[in-house]
């Protein structure tokens, strides 16, 4: 199913069936990160019933324990309420759990043990199973991919515990290596597993518009005043990720004790929730149609009839009609509506005008094909105009 956009005259455009935020994290992470981040994010706290209760292992079931609690599948947390000016939105939120394998050390089996191979649960198996065929339709559903991960907590600097780790050029330490590694490498898998994920998605769009938006979002206390980077901070992910090739996500850290504290990084960028937020409000969140990256913002396209089609071209064109006078009369106030925003540097009246002639010439071209070759023909041409605007 497409995405609908409905806009009354006096208010902006509601996106209905948007696409789903997706967020990330590892399975031994989700207890710290999950809740508080959505909470934060949504306004809404999580609650215990709607959570899954993962079944409890053959080791546990002689005793009275209860099963431990999982995000892996969450989807019945409120949705991310979105509105700009340019539109609003009920963002769906789901969130997955990336499995760590548990390191353990099994003694061989005897040779005379029939052998069964299962994979154990890991990112790659994870990252497999949504990178096949039959999973197209859930990677056409995703219009953000966050990973939260716990920031390494800031300890004293000693040879024994070293949290604050001097490096040049993404260059690891041998401290590094011997503190910690393995955990380090784990949640390295975790990122390369979604970022080959979010690679196929990008890939499935056509590139058009960019890729989905990703966030590696740190959660956790930032040491404050270090010149040095920070072993599992911003800057020391910033620079593992640009050693390993991987270019998609951007580093973000979050505290939750520090809500509410607007901050910007040297640079004049927003940090912490606001740059979250800030992200995912200038992410267009409508469905594509047919899974074939054209942009369907206008209402219902893929499945009008005859002369449904022409309506929705005059639609477009009385839009962009309303565009043309808000950009001749400088912002008056007889333009009201999301037009009144606009200013003559934003788009010239001949830039328009060529979009004109291009919906009129939609009109033309689709004339004399076939109702389904139309109609997909028109869905592709009216979304790269959108696009354009």
């Amino acid at each position: 199913m497409s995405s609908t956009i409905h806009q009354n005259k006096n208010s902006i455009p509601r996106i209905s069936n948007p696409q789903r935020l997706l967020i990330l994290t590892p399975n031994t992470h989700s207890q710290n990160t999950v809740p508080s981040f959505l909470q934060s994010l949504t306004g809404v706290a999580v609650s215990p019933q709607e959570l899954y209760d993962g079944p409890a292992s053959k080791e546990d079931e002689s005793q009275e324990t209860q099963a431990q609690t999982t995000f892996a599948g969450y989807t019945t947390h409120a949705p991310l309420q979105l509105t700009t000016k340019y539109y609003s939105a009920d963002i769906p939120i789901w969130v997955d759990e990336i499995p760590i394998p548990a390191t353990t050390t099994t003694s061989p089996s005897s040779p005379l043990e029939p052998e069964h191979h299962h994979p154990s649960p890991s990112p790659s198996t994870w990252s497999t199973g949504f990178l096949a065929p039959p999973a197209a339709e859930v990677r056409s559903a995703i219009g953000a991919l966050l990973i939260l991960l716990l920031r390494k907590p800031v300890t004293t600097v000693s040879s024994s515990n070293p949290a604050i780790i001097p490096r040049r050029g993404g260059e690891a330490s041998g401290v590094e290596r011997e503190q910690g590694g393995g955990d380090v490498a784990a949640l390295k898998e975790v990122v390369r597993a979604a970022a080959e994920v979010k690679r196929k998605i990008d890939g499935e769009r056509g590139g058009s518009g960019g890729g989905v938006p990703g966030m590696v979002v740190l959660v956790g206390e930032e040491a404050a005043g270090l010149e040095m980077v920070e072993y599992g901070g911003v800057r020391w992910w910033d620079e593992e990720l640009a050693e390993m090739g991987i270019y998609e996500f951007e580093v973000v850290g979050w505290d939750a004790a520090a809500e509410g504290v607007k901050r910007r990084n040297e640079f004049g960028e927003l940090e912490g929730m606001p740059r979250i937020r800030e992200v995912l409000e200038t992410n267009e969140w409508t469905m594509d149609l047919n899974g074939e990256g054209m942009g369907d913002a206008v209402s219902g396209l893929g499945e009008l009839e005859g002369e449904g089609l022409d309506l929705e071209v005059g639609e477009l064109e009385r839009e962009m009609l309303g565009l043309r006078m808000a950009i001749e009369k400088g912002g008056d106030d007889g333009v009201e509506g999301e037009w009144a925003d606009f200013d003559e540097d934003d788009l010239k009246v001949e830039q328009l005008e060529g979009l004109m002639l291009r919906v009129q010439a939609i009109r033309d071209m689709g004339a004399d094909l076939p109702g389904s070759e139309r109609r997909k023909f028109a869905a592709k041409a009216i979304g790269d105009i959108m696009k354009d605007l």
